[in-house]
């Protein structure tokens, strides 16, 4: 795996340090090809991320957080996409801590 600033471009990062439009772009295929290649293994994978709430009309859509657009590529190309949070007493009609989860893929 490379890294942005091995890159010999400076097309790819500003003066700053950060990166570029084109050095976003260059991070996000970097990523696209390290997610495919973990998914290619033949091993069964855990992808832990935060979630990213985007509104779909009058229902609200959680996804993982991710660089634009690559968080639809994953939740395609992964078999499932799931949401957990903790659920403290008092909130629903449990009456001890407990786990909920959802499969949202």
């Amino acid at each position: 795996m490379l890294h942005l600033k091995a890159q010999p471009s400076s097309k790819l990062i500003q003066r700053d340090g950060n990166p570029t439009i084109a050095g976003w772009g260059w991070l996000k295929q970097n990523m696209r090809q390290l997610l495919k290649s973990f998914r290619d293994l033949d091993k069964h994978l855990i992808l832990i991320t935060h979630v990213a709430e985007d509104k779909d009309e009058d229902r609200l859509v959680k996804r993982p957080a991710l660089m634009t657009k690559l968080a639809q590529e994953v939740v395609n190309m992964v078999d499932i996409v799931a949401y957990m949070r903790v659920v403290k007493a008092g909130e629903g009609n449990s009456q001890a801590p407990t786990h909920g989860s959802t499969r949202i893929g």
